[in-house]
């Protein structure tokens, strides 16, 4: 008998709990290990006002869910779903894109579970809204639109109020498969500790936007895979917030969003299941308030700890290889760093070089400045010297001047007096 286990967490999100909001995810799982059955789902409630009840709503869909799989393996012919690992996409997206499928038997059989899910759930949400009716002032205090609240009033469209998605897996002895409506990711790692998205994604299902459990056409966007191959040593299934701490951006998300994975399952081959559910309980939260999203996150898987030892020396070994190519981005990092420190110290030397010889130039031509500065003093002292010699001279020639201006009248004087005689 394989060795295999389920396991679920649910997390209040970061930006809930300074809101002083519930958490609105919720997780489930089953498991009997006699009958080779494991099963788990999550449901992520939306967060708008509208989906005031969405905590419930999620909360419903997950037991509603597992309970309905349950009946669903019990019932169905069990060499349906033992044939190759197939994946299909949701139907809306087929019709969307023009794919004339011929449906099969596992389409028919798999709408089936779909509709006994939405129909049951849709049953316990107007029980929960009959038996705990809110009242108008109760909803006018979440601040529900004044749209839905005249339906929620009339007591119409009230599956819009516990609106939420829903992913799910189910393992047996003979075949494995997973389903999902709405956001969120199913991660699963195969024999060679690749991760992989076995349920097809949907385009229509990103920012804050996402198909839903209250919509209308909900029964046309679950997708969906199944089969007797593949079969994942550990699979797992989180709602948006868990993603969404690793980035909006899959490209980037992703990835981390699988080491986050990886770390699980070495920690289920190290610590044993009930220390790993610990330490799943406590890291979500811390997450969420160290992550990008800082959402409610819901996270489930079906681990098969028989097959997980396998996978650690390949984890360990590609972890090697991250570790020596960071080791050689960072030499590289390091290398082109260093060019630029010698390049820098060449720079610094030949400024220091240049402004020692400017400084040089400066210390001669204020030398040179005191010398002429010197000068300037003693031709100074020397002009006003000559000045004050020829304000002198040119006091003397005015005297002289005046004298000969004196003598000269005399001398004319006397020439007219001689020649008055002579006359």
């Amino acid at each position: 008998m394989k060795n295999i286990i389920t396991f679920h967490s649910t997390a209040l999100g970061e930006s809930h709990r300074v809101k002083n909001k519930v958490c609105q995810d919720a997780a489930d799982s089953f498991e009997d290990s006699e009958k080779g059955l494991f099963i788990c789902a999550v449901s992520d409630g939306h967060g708008s006002d509208s989906y005031f009840r969405s905590d419930r709503g999620s909360e419903l869909l997950v037991k509603i869910a597992v309970k309905a799989i349950r009946e669903f393996i019990e019932n169905i012919d069990q060499k349906l779903l033992t044939v190759p690992f197939t994946a299909i996409p949701a139907r809306n997206t087929e019709l969307k894109n023009g794919t004339n499928r011929q449906e099969t038997k596992q389409d028919v059989a798999f709408r089936r579970l779909f509709s006994s899910i939405i129909s049951l759930w849709n049953d316990e949400i107007y029980k929960d809204w009959m038996e705990d009716t809110p009242t108008l002032e109760e909803m006018q205090v979440v601040k529900v639109p004044e749209t839905a609240l005249n339906s929620f009033v009339e007591g119409k469209n009230i599956e819009i109020a516990y609106g939420c998605t829903l992913i799910a897996l189910a393992r047996t002895s003979e075949y494995w498969f997973g389903f999902q409506l709405g956001d969120g990711k199913c991660i699963a790692f195969d024999s060679k500790a690749e991760w992989n998205e076995p349920i097809p994604w949907d385009e229509k299902c990103s920012g804050n936007t996402t198909t839903s459990i209250c919509e209308s056409d909900a029964l046309d966007s679950f997708r969906y895979c199944y089969g007797n191959t593949d079969f994942p040593p550990a699979v797992f299934i989180g709602s948006d917030g868990l993603d969404g701490a690793y980035g909006d951006i899959d490209e980037f998300a992703l990835p981390g969003l699988a080491m986050f994975y990886s770390g699980i399952i070495k920690s289920f081959e190290k610590n044993g299941v009930e220390k790993t559910q610990k330490e799943i309980d406590d890291s979500l939260p811390i997450l969420s308030a160290t992550g990008i999203a800082r959402d409610d996150m819901s996270l489930a898987g079906i681990v098969d700890l028989d097959e997980i030892p396998l996978l650690i020396p390949i984890f360990r070994k590609k972890e090697l290889e991250r570790a020596k190519q960071e080791l050689e981005s960072a030499i590289n990092i390091f290398s082109k760093k260093k060019e630029n420190v010698l390049l820098a110290e060449s720079s610094v030397r030949q400024k220091q070089e240049e402004t020692d010889r400017i400084r040089t130039s400066i210390k001669q031509i204020e030398e040179i400045i005191a010398t002429e500065k010197n000068k300037l003093v003693k031709f100074t002292e020397d002009l006003k010297k000559s000045e004050i010699e020829v304000q002198n001279e040119q006091e003397v020639l005015a005297h002289l001047q005046k004298g000969f201006e004196k003598a000269t009248k005399e001398k004319e004087e006397l020439q007219r007096k001689i020649d008055t005689l002579l006359s």
